[in-house]
């Protein structure tokens, strides 16, 4: 029983290890952020992730290092820069928007008018970690 088990087991693993969850930016740019109900794990975070935290970006832990910098590795770093419900007053808005000065980004990284708008209403409808 065992070893018809294991041999069960062995196709499986086979199968399982050429499956590739990496998200590319290609992908994030694929989805389109709704109008309203904006959710954070869904739309948000991703995004961020991609474009500003991870290897590609500036804005991760050991990448951008140093006293002020902008660290967005996570909900809570970046609650930093946002007020809820005040898109006007966050830092986040104001940067992505162009309206604070934010150093030059390859284009692989920019955001879309879609990205920009969706993080906008996130903020508008409170910023919510959903």
């Amino acid at each position: 029983m065992k070893t018809i088990l294991s041999l069960a087991i062995i196709p499986l693993l086979f199968l399982f290890s050429f499956c590739d969850d990496t998200v590319t930016n290609e992908d994030v740019d694929s989805v389109i952020i709704p109008e309203k109900n904006v959710s954070f794990n869904q739309h948000i975070w991703p995004l961020i992730k991609m474009k500003c935290s991870s290897s590609e970006g500036c804005h991760g832990v050991d990448d951008y290092g140093g006293q002020g910098a902008v660290i967005l590795t996570s909900y809570q770093s970046i609650m930093e820069q946002v007020v809820a419900g005040d898109p006007e007053t966050s830092n986040l808005i104001l940067i992505t928007e162009g309206i604070k000065m934010h150093p030059a980004v390859p284009d692989i990284l920019k955001l879309n008018d879609n990205q920009k708008a969706g993080i906008k209403t996130w903020v508008k409808e409170g910023a919510k970690n959903n």
